[in-house]
This record gives structure tokens, C-alpha cells and sequence, in this order.
């Protein structure tokens, strides 16, 4: 086998193993870019619910919260509670949700944070933040993507292989960094 051919060979299968991870990487680095935009990880939802009879605002107690959340349908435990005013009554979960009841009228709002977990889970993959074998991974594939750039220069061969657009394409691609830590100083 002559070494056109096996570059060929090590280009097609690099690639093929490089295109999931390239999808992964490109769309997760989408979300990082647009976190100023909205969060990956989290979305809120707003929350309007009713109880029936309220206790009045001067004598609330424990066993009110508890049927306060019961009357909810609210399964998991505060962490804590805070009176906003003296007719508002703000429950705190974890996670940074919320419920607010206004106790004259019953009238209950706030706001719940649903994880988008597999959203979460590719951000965390792309930040690096799953642990050490992902980390052996993310290196293995920084090498394959070289591997790919530097066998694609040569995929071609004669008349059709590198040529000056081609080597003034790759040095741009290659300057295109150093002018950004130029141009942000």
C-alpha cells in the first residue's frame, strides 16, 4: 500500500470517527456562546396556583405551610420560608425555585426550574466537567482532529493537491487566533 493511499484511508476513518463528536462539540459550543441569551441547563416555568382557605397573616404557623403545601400537591420540603411583607408568604426550594402566597387572597405564583438534562449533560461534556475518562476522550479526539487536518492537506494528489490557495487558506486558518489576541488587547 503506498502512502497516498493510506492517508486516504487513515483521512475517511478518522473522520468517521471525528463527525459525532464534531456535532456534539458545535452545538454544545452554540449554547456556550449564547449563555448571555438563555441557560442550558435550567428552564423556568412560571407557576399560578389557588388555596382554598389561607391562614390569616398575623398568626401563621408551621402546620399552615404544611397544609399550604399540601393543598399544592408540593411533595419535596423547603429549605426555607420568608415573609416578603406581612401578606406575603415566600417558600424557597432547592435548586433557586420559588412560591409566593399572598395570604388574604390565597392567590399562590413563583417559579419552578425545570433541568434540561440532556442539554446539561452535553454542556458538561463539552466543559470538561465529567470526569477524568472524558478528559482521556476530549484528548484523544484533539489528536484525531489533527490527525484529520494534517492527512487532508495531502488527501489530493498532483495538480489537485496543496496548492497556494490551499497553503494561503491553512495559514489563515492558522492566524485567524493570533489576530483575535491581537485585535482584544
Amino acid at each position: 500500500m503506498n502512502w497516498r493511499r493510506l492517508n486516504r484511508a487513515v483521512h475517511r476513518d478518522v473522520g468517521y470517527l471525528c463527525a459525532g463528536l464534531t456535532v456534539v462539540y458545535a452545538l454544545t459550543g452554540v449554547l456556550l456562546n449564547h449563555l448571555h441569551d438563555w441557560n442550558p441547563h435550567w428552564k423556568r416555568e412560571a407557576v399560578a396556583a389557588q388555596v382554598a382557605a389561607p391562614p390569616p397573616a398575623g398568626r401563621f404557623a408551621d402546620a399552615d405551610l404544611a397544609r399550604i403545601l399540601a393543598e399544592l400537591g408540593e411533595r419535596e420540603k423547603p429549605i426555607g420560608t420568608f415573609f416578603r411583607s406581612p401578606v406575603e408568604l415566600r417558600i424557597f426550594f432547592d435548586g433557586g425555585r420559588f412560591l409566593a402566597v399572598d395570604l388574604p387572597t390565597g392567590r399562590v405564583s413563583g417559579e419552578i426550574l425545570r433541568e434540561r438534562r440532556l442539554l446539561a449533560f452535553l454542556d458538561a461534556l463539552h466543559l470538561n466537567r465529567v470526569g477524568r475518562a472524558w478528559t482521556w476522550l476530549a484528548d484523544a479526539y484533539a489528536a484525531a482532529l489533527v490527525l484529520l487536518a494534517l492527512t487532508g492537506l495531502f488527501v489530493l494528489k498532483g495538480k489537485n493537491g496543496i496548492t497556494r490557495r490551499g497553503a494561503a487558506l491553512t495559514m489563515a486558518g492558522l492566524a485567524l487566533p493570533a489576530l483575535l489576541l491581537l485585535a482584544s488587547r
